[in-house]
């Protein structure tokens, strides 16, 4: 019986360490809809960034390949009207969305690994639903303030 015990401890022990291992304390919540916080473009006015929930706070979340949610439609709706992408707004983060995350990573001197999160969120340009005289949209940072002058972002 002592064997037996044994045994289903030696079991238990070499199934749950991989369970801990591969479950990080630092793991966020996935993406699934959008909040409003605030984008600065020289003047600061709410607009809505990936959310894991219903406040600022909770904008420290992840999306990768697979994700569908109005929160990825927001991130290719700004890769389009920022970075110059031509995604389909589905909600679908497909892999051309990820190529196109990818580009607008590595643009933003960040690694370009196609997963979003907090750290692409506070480099990101967001579109800030206006656009200047020329057509050309207004996009500005979550986290800092972007001095921009007429006709706008380059």
């Amino acid at each position: 019986m002592r064997r037996i015990i044994a045994a289903l401890g030696i079991v238990a022990a070499a199934v749950a360490i991989p369970l801990v291992i591969s479950s990080p304390a630092y793991a966020l919540p996935t993406c699934y809809r959008t909040v409003n916080v605030f984008v600065t473009w020289g003047e600061s006015t709410p607009e809505p960034v990936p959310s894991a929930g219903s406040t600022a706070a909770s904008t420290s979340c992840l999306m990768g390949q697979g994700a569908q949610s109005s929160a990825v439609t927001r991130v290719q709706s700004t890769l389009n009207k920022c970075y110059g992408e031509h995604l389909t707004e589905d909600g679908i983060f497909g892999s051309l969305t990820k190529a196109a995350l990818q580009r607008a990573q590595r643009a933003e001197g960040i690694t370009g690994d196609g997963v979003y999160g907090p750290i692409t969120r506070n480099h990101l340009l967001w579109w800030s639903g206006g656009y200047w005289g020329t057509g050309t949209p207004i996009c500005g940072t979550v986290d800092q303030p972007v001095t921009v002058g007429w006709p706008g972002p380059q």
